[in-house]
């Protein structure tokens, strides 16, 4: 008989900015995370891992920008419960009740509006590039990008993905212990490729001038994090993305939900805190960090750092440290980068 390996589940209600727990949520990689707004964050996540899959669930009730590379041994399906304003994958958006479906090895980028809710499975595995192509749905883009599939209203396979991830959100959000996981689990194997090849074909994507823009914010936010420790004014980032001053404000303001400049001070202090959190005290300052990150000016560095994270950058350097495996979930940082 197939039994299942024990639940590794954790559960966070977070009312402080763990980055790290929010770039551990999927475990088999990790999600670098940059917050859009200043503290208090409050986020609850949970996750838990079941021989060959990942079950995650989060709800966070502040905008940030993540991106991350799934493993090429695993697919992603999730489902978004609720989609925050200005929510977006690889610069196309997303809407409540669209289903996500991701390949082995693709990376991902998104921004996730304030108030997003998702669940997501992370099967190893299983390779839909296969089946797909088989079917006739595999394309070389379905290979490279994230596909947005919105479930009709009155298919059955719609029906009842709508309801497996709902069962996840309760499960592991609202810790509904009367769910039964196996159940779930098997019941997504069994009906899996049925159900995804009668929902494609995916969404197609929206129009070229969108495209254009989103190619403009990733040049720039790979210029900024190779950059970091200049001195960066407004039109080095319009070098960068061959773009104008009115034209770059314009695609900050559509897909980030901030400016330029106040985007590029946020990735410099959340570079600053990675670093901090994995620093030892008595071998490292908080003016060496800040220094490293580009900021000059370290009474406003405190400031600016308590205000978004809610201490001082020397109680980040002094807290006990964490675990190896919490230490390498990465925030938004120059070492990451993926187009």
């Amino acid at each position: 008989m197939n039994t299942m390996s024990p639940s590794r589940e954790w559960h966070m209600d977070l009312r402080a900015p763990d980055l790290h727990a929010l770039g551990s949520l999927m475990r088999v990689c990790s999600m670098a995370v940059t917050p859009l707004a200043q503290a208090p964050m409050h986020a609850v996540l949970a996750s838990d891992e079941m021989d060959d899959a990942v079950l995650c669930s989060s709800r966070c009730e502040f905008p940030v920008r993540t991106r991350f590379r799934l493993p090429g041994d695993h697919n992603l399906i999730a489902f978004m419960h609720e989609a925050g304003e200005g929510s977006w994958v690889g610069g196309e958006p997303l809407a409540s009740g669209m289903l996500l479906l991701g390949m082995p090895g693709i990376p991902c980028e998104m921004r996730l509006g304030a108030g997003t809710c998702w669940s997501i499975v992370l099967l190893k595995g299983h390779d839909l590039r296969i089946e797909l192509s088989r079917l006739g749905y595999y394309a070389q883009s379905v290979s490279r990008r994230i596909q947005r599939i919105v479930p009709g209203e009155d298919a059955e396979s719609a029906e009842r993905m709508r309801s497996l991830f709902e069962c996840i959100r309760l499960r592991y959000l609202e810790q509904r212990r009367d769910i039964n996981i196996k159940g779930l689990l098997d019941r997504l194997r069994e009906n899996l490729m049925p159900d995804l090849v009668s929902l494609f074909p995916a969404l197609p994507d929206n129009a070229r001038t969108r495209h254009s823009h989103y190619l403009v914010l990733r040049r720039v936010e790979n210029f900024i994090a190779a950059n970091l420790r200049r001195e960066l004014r407004v039109h080095d980032l319009c070098e960068a993305g061959s773009t104008s001053e009115r034209n770059l404000r314009y695609i900050f303001s559509d897909f980030v939900g901030i400016s330029p400049n106040h985007y590029l001070a946020t990735l410099r202090l959340c570079e600053a805190r990675r670093l901090l959190s994995e620093a030892t005290p008595g071998q490292h300052t908080v003016r060496a960090i800040a220094m490293e990150c580009g900021l000059w000016d370290l009474s406003r560095f405190a400031e600016n750092y308590r205000q978004m994270f809610g201490e001082l950058p020397s109680d980040t350097l002094n807290e006990p440290r964490r675990t190896p495996r919490e230490r390498h979930a990465p925030y938004l940082s120059p070492g990451v980068q993926y187009t």
